[in-house]
């Protein structure tokens, strides 16, 4: 049986407690039953490396790791938001979704 809607145990006391920091755990509290909890912990991911190598000019063998992972994170992301699209039979919000995402990712890269 999935937790009740908004419970944040695993943020708490689960897999994922001890690598989240403070001003991450708010954007990943208000979670659903599907697979909403999982994408927004890859765009927590997807930040931390795009920080990572943020206005750099040279890349280093761990910053070209980096690269490597938001790019398999960045599709994790969009199979995942389809997937859930389908599941919960909201398969229109995919294009708006798929938007969202861009925008919010978007300051990352110097990009308004």
């Amino acid at each position: 049986m999935p937790a009740p809607k908004g419970n944040t145990n695993a943020l708490k006391h689960g897999l994922y407690a001890r690598h989240i920091r403070i001003d991450e755990q708010e954007r990943l509290t208000e979670t659903e039953e599907d697979l909403s909890g999982e994408i927004k912990m890859l765009r927590v991911i997807l930040d931390r490396l795009l920080e990572q190598i943020k206005d750099k000019t040279e890349y280093s063998e761990k910053d070209m790791e980096a690269i490597r992972l938001i790019t398999t994170v960045s599709l994790t992301i969009g199979t995942l938001t389809s997937r859930r699209a389908f599941l919960t039979g909201k398969v229109n919000g995919v294009e708006q979704a798929v938007e969202e995402a861009i925008r919010a990712e978007a300051p990352m890269w110097g990009k308004a």
